[in-house]
């Protein structure tokens, strides 16, 4: 087993664990890591044509390495937003949070304003700022949400028509996220997408242990 050998193994054992990494710039880390080994490989074993071809992918891997990191530092996040990521997306860093937080839309809701009413579509999902809001639950039965709540995430998960109505309890400031746009980058960053899923699925959890009724029978 000489050097060749051991750079060839540890090329393929980093290619094999490199999908571990679901954060891009460690990802691509990772694979200039694993073109830096062939590399090695290819210069030992006297086999150019993987030596150049690596160095084609290595190169490859630096520019989008570049990218990510311009990308990083042009990001700052002010520190309500940061406060946010850390309490309700803390597997985020601030580039994927910014990412899924400027497609929002704020809104300041006056007293008893309707943010989601029973049976009609809903194309967004909110969250609650500062403020509260009401979900009517039938028979007289409210729930109240208050900030860092979600509003409309089922609708986001299954599809369909809102199943309660939520009013604004007084001045609230939500921040809204269309449904595609969300899921469009969702596709586009698996993290930002597992981090939501975390997050819908903490919530349900904390509003069906709070009313089980809310539970479809």
């Amino acid at each position: 087993m000489d050097a060749a050998w051991w750079a060839l193994n540890a090329a393929y054992a980093a290619y094999v664990v490199s999908p571990v990494f679901k954060e891009m710039l460690r990802l691509r880390l990772m694979a200039l890591v694993v073109t830096l080994l062939f590399i090695t490989y290819g210069f030992i074993s006297g086999i150019h044509s993987i030596v150049w071809w690596n160095i084609a992918f290595g190169g490859m891997h630096i520019y989008q390495i570049g990218l990510l990191l311009r990308e990083r530092m042009g990001v700052s996040l002010t520190d309500e937003a940061d406060e946010l990521r850390q309490k309700l997306f803390p597997t985020l860093d601030a580039v994927e949070f910014n990412a899924l937080w400027s497609l929002g839309t704020e809104r300041t809701l006056v007293p008893n304003e309707v943010i989601v009413e029973a049976g009609s579509e809903v194309d967004q999902v909110s969250i609650v700022i500062d403020g509260a809001a009401d979900v009517d639950l039938g028979e007289g039965r409210f729930s109240r949400l208050r900030p860092d709540a979600l509003i409309g995430e089922m609708s986001l998960l299954r599809g369909g028509p809102a199943c309660a109505t939520v009013r604004a309890a007084g001045p609230t400031v939500v921040r809204s996220f269309n449904h595609t746009a969300l899921l469009e980058l969702g596709e586009a960053r698996p993290v930002v997408k597992d981090a939501a899923l975390i997050l819908i699925g903490r919530q349900l959890a904390e509003k069906i242990h709070a009313d089980p009724s809310l539970v479809p029978a």
